[in-house]
Parts: structure tokens; C-alpha cells; sequence
């Protein structure tokens, strides 16, 4: 939606998302990465359209999110061994947690929604090891609300961020978690090159939780600098 004219195309994803939402309970969810992922998908552009209040379709994904978390607060999320999004519980949890917090007007006075979240922040303060990109995302969740991260930890997760910039002025996604390779052996961060996706998020969640600066300005410029005559970029 920050498109001026989104088009066809953006409308059709919109509306594959809004269907799935409406249509659970006769075509069933495969997994509850599923129902998260949608209701971030709606919640997000809830919020970037400018929304005043959490359209129907995403307030459904939402509740029905719910009624999938675990008692510990996260989700029977997908392990495919595909890191950073597929490999782990933690992932699933910062998902739902960033749909939350990002749909205008949701939390506001849904004493249900804000117990849910609250299991979420006890998940992940009790997750040993969770990823740096899953940290920038539950630091994207608290520039929207709050309570999804204490002020310590986000000032940290994104100290560390700040660390990880590149000379080029860039991020890559190897720096932002301990994964290994199929074989076992360890990503080299310090040798993989900047690519789109880590410098895209680190971006987006620097400028949200502390505005423009020379470390924005410089990823910006390595986005603009390295996309590829496609349009994509290497990651």
C-alpha cells in the first residue's frame, strides 16, 4: 500500500488473504503458520494504508491465532531446517507478536489479546539463544506497542545491529543468527557479503525505533547501489 497506484496485482494478494481469513472454517489452515503469517500479512497493511481500526478479515486472522498458541505463549510453528522463518518456535512467536501489536486499534481494550501477547513476552524472555532477526522483529513489535519488548533488550538487539553494519554499508543475514550450513558447518558471517533482505530489515527496524541516521542513510544507499537491473536483490 505505499505504492501510489498498487494495482492489479497488489489487489490480488490482498484479496487472497482476505478469502483465507473468511474461509477457515470450510477450507481448513494447514498450519498454524498459516493463520499467523496471514494475520501479519492483513495487520501490516492495516496499518501502512492507515487504517483507523483493524479491518474484519484481519481482526479473524487474528483471533483465530489465538486459538492456536500454546500455553507457553508460542506456536507448533514449521521446522523445515529453512532459517531464519522455518526453523524454529521462536520465529512463529515474534510473527504473532508483530500482527498484534501492528493492527490499529486491537489491543485497545481487548483484555483477551493483551493477556495472548503477554504469554508471547514470557516465551520470548525465556528462549535461550533466539536470533538476532528475531529480536529486530519483536524491536519492529515495540515501535507499535510498547509492552512487546523491555526497553534494555531493544536498546541491545538493536546495539548489536548497529555492530553487524558492513563497510559497504550493508548487513547480511549470516550475522543475524547462528545457523549452519547442511553440512554442519557454521555460515562465515564475517566474510559473506551485504545482501538485501538483512539490510531491508535492519533498515526498516532502525528507522522505526530510532529514526533516520548515518546507519539508515548508508543501508539505504547499499539498497539503491546493489539492486539488480531485475529489480531483486542478492540474498
Amino acid at each position: 500500500p505505499l505504492v501510489a497506484k498498487p494495482g492489479a496485482e497488489h489487489a490480488e494478494v490482498l484479496g487472497f488473504f482476505q478469502d483465507r481469513a473468511r474461509n477457515w472454517d470450510k477450507n481448513a489452515p494447514r498450519w498454524p503458520a498459516e493463520v499467523v503469517a496471514t494475520a501479519q500479512a492483513l495487520a501490516l497493511h492495516d496499518r501502512i494504508s492507515g487504517a483507523k481500526a483493524t479491518s474484519e478479515p484481519a481482526k479473524m486472522a487474528l483471533d483465530r491465532q489465538w486459538k492456536l498458541q500454546r500455553a507457553d505463549g508460542a506456536w507448533d510453528w514449521l521446522k523445515c531446517d529453512w532459517p531464519p522463518s522455518e526453523s524454529d518456535d521462536g520465529y512463529g512467536a515474534v510473527a504473532a507478536l508483530l500482527a498484534a501489536t501492528a493492527a490499529p486499534g486491537y489491543l485497545e481494550g481487548n483484555t483477551e489479546a493483551h493477556s495472548r501477547v503477554e504469554r508471547i513476552v514470557s516465551y520470548l524472555g525465556k528462549v535461550k539463544d533466539l536470533p538476532l532477526h528475531h529480536r529486530l522483529h519483536q524491536a519492529w513489535a515495540d515501535s507499535y506497542d510498547p509492552r512487546a519488548m523491555a526497553p534494555a533488550d531493544r536498546d541491545a538487539a538493536l546495539a548489536a545491529l548497529l555492530k553487524l553494519q558492513r563497510p559497504d554499508g550493508g548487513w547480511n543475514l549470516a550475522s543475524l543468527g547462528k545457523w549452519k550450513r547442511k553440512d554442519g558447518t557454521m555460515n562465515e558471517a564475517d566474510s559473506a557479503p551485504s545482501d538485501g533482505y538483512a539490510t531491508g530489515l535492519a533498515v526498516l527496524v532502525l528507522s522505526r525505533c530510532q529514526g533516520a541516521s548515518d546507519a539508515t542513510r548508508k543501508g539505504v544507499d547499499w539498497l539503491r547501489k546493489d539492486q539488480r537491473d531485475s529489480g531483486r536483490w542478492f540474498v
